[in-house]
């Protein structure tokens, strides 16, 4: 059971790194309105209605999508301390606190949740005619 939490741990946070310049720095942009980031309420998830596969997006979600994994993977560092001092009893329930806490990043960065992040990461960045978005955003592309 522990090696089972742990490959998805290392699963989960390996699947947030974002091959960005090396002149980038680990700090996510929160938007802007203090409320939002220091409210102790959770925002509620949107419903993101996925997009065609050859969408083009824009830089403005680019910029997003490199704040969000940036956020992400900060988060998946310390959750990942969390899991590994944590009784193997209480696992379960801080990797379901762990989704829930990813929600929120993608949320207060910005976009529909993590819906719309994972759709950027699998989708969006496959299309070669978003290269160019994702690299004006600090993204450059396989």
């Amino acid at each position: 059971m522990v090696r089972l939490l742990g490959i998805a741990t290392i699963v989960l946070c390996s699947s947030f790194f974002v091959s960005c310049s090396s002149e980038t720095e680990l700090k996510p942009d929160l938007p802007s309105n203090q409320s939002a980031v220091n409210s102790k309420k959770p925002l509620s998830s949107e419903t993101f209605k996925v997009p065609e596969a050859n969408k083009v997006i824009t830089v403005d979600v680019a910029k997003k999508y490199v704040s969000a994994s940036e956020g992400l993977l900060l988060l998946g560092e310390q959750w990942s301390e969390k899991i590994e001092k944590a009784a193997d009893s209480e696992k379960l329930e801080i990797l379901a606190s762990y989704a829930k806490a990813q929600e929120q990043v993608c949320l207060k960065i910005g976009l529909a949740g993590m819906a719309e992040y994972n759709w950027l990461d699998t989708v969006a960045t496959k299309n070669k005619l978003n290269a160019k978005v994702f690299e004006e955003a600090g993204v450059k592309l396989p």
